[in-house]
């Protein structure tokens, strides 16, 4: 149930709009310039998006990802967000340069739980900008522990729910859910642990998951936790799995939302379309199907 390797056919003229997304039809008419963008209740005014780099490397054994931020600001991302309508504020990369150990990324991520933290209080609306998936600890801590109502989507190839006894590898990028859920536990991570309930989390598109987590999985289903693959996404499709995941985490007709951090890793989507992940796995998200994801977040507040 929670593994899928096979690739789905994808046409090769089949509306994939590589090059034309450019957001929902209520951004595509949007008028105005900085300052113009209708925020989330629990976003300040004026809306601002405060944007951290969190170079980590360390999480896992592969050197690349701590290049993530300097590479999307080169691409252009502070001017993307800006061209929506928000104020941005970059906040330069915290320091995750404190070794390869798992105190090192233990003691990186708490730089980045400090700092991120600080622009929620703010009212700001935090972009974490990895590095790999071991910042989660940081981000997602942060998110929680200011605003403790937050529900958390984690869209990942990988449920990221082993622990130092149950991973194959060792590696901290599988295991910052184990941590965020109270499931595993270490003294040095005692400003996160069991911050999440299981009935604030929500996985879309899992599809290759260890075999340790799948009783995990089952488990934190069972308590409230919803838990899709991409199985569920070719046979629904991704807005039915949106609709569903973010109705389970509370987001119906509701004037006053509860806040909703994503956590998006990018080796949820193809390798066809994102290849730049040292954990490929064939098989996921399109192109167009990792735009609505966000699409969808965004229409919740």
């Amino acid at each position: 149930m929670f593994r899928r390797v096979g690739r789905r056919r994808l046409s090769a003229g089949g509306g994939l709009g590589v090059g034309n997304v450019r957001g929902t039809r209520e951004q595509l008419l949007q008028e105005g310039g900085v300052g113009s963008v209708v925020a989330p209740w629990f976003v300040a005014s004026p809306a601002s998006i405060a944007m951290v780099g969190a170079p980590q490397q360390f999480g896992q054994p592969l050197a690349g990802t701590h290049r993530g931020p300097e590479l999307l600001r080169r691409a252009g991302v502070r001017e993307m967000l800006g061209s929506l309508g928000w104020r941005v504020i970059d906040a330069g990369d915290v320091d995750m340069s404190l070794g390869s150990s798992r105190s090192g990324v233990i003691a990186g991520s708490r730089n980045l739980f400090e700092r991120a933290r600080a622009f929620h209080e703010e009212g700001r609306l935090v972009l974490s900008v990895g590095g790999d998936h071991s910042i989660a600890l940081g981000s997602v801590g942060a998110a929680l522990a200011a605003r403790p109502e937050t529900r958390v989507l984690w869209v990942d190839a990988h449920a990221d729910v082993n622990t130092p006894e149950t991973s194959p590898t060792g590696n901290m990028h599988g295991m910052p859910l184990a941590y965020l859920l109270g499931l595993a536990a270490d003294e040095r991570l005692d400003w996160i642990s069991d911050l999440l309930a299981p009935d604030r989390l929500a996985y879309v598109a899992l599809r290759d998951v260890d075999a340790a987590e799948r009783p995990v999985l089952r488990a934190l289903r069972d308590r409230g936790a919803f838990v899709s693959t991409m199985h569920e996404v070719d046979q629904w499709g991704i807005g039915a799995v949106m609709d569903r995941a973010l109705r389970a985490l509370g987001y119906a007709d509701d004037d006053r939302p509860p806040p909703l951090h994503l956590s998006y890793d990018i080796d949820a989507i193809d390798p066809q379309f994102a290849s730049a992940t040292g954990t490929v796995v064939r098989g996921g998200l399109t192109f167009r199907e990792a735009h609505y994801v966000c699409e969808a977040v965004w229409a919740t507040r």
